[in-house]
């Protein structure tokens, strides 16, 4: 497998992992973006394996 498929997939499971987080702390997308200082938009995109978050934006979020 190609590197470019083996990233897509480890940041698909990462958004994964975001959204079962949020939602167990009953986070809204909202409440989520308000503390990691980013548009709310961007976490459901980052949820989806659409987006791919730095690690800035990780530490602003937890």
């Amino acid at each position: 497998m190609e590197l470019e498929g083996v990233m897509k997939m480890v940041f698909k499971h990462l958004g994964q992992r975001i959204r079962e987080e949020r939602t167990k702390y009953r986070l809204t997308h909202e409440q989520l973006a308000e503390a990691a200082e980013i548009n709310e938009s961007y976490i459901g995109q980052v949820e989806w394996g659409e987006k791919n978050p730095s690690l800035e934006t990780f530490g602003h979020a937890w």
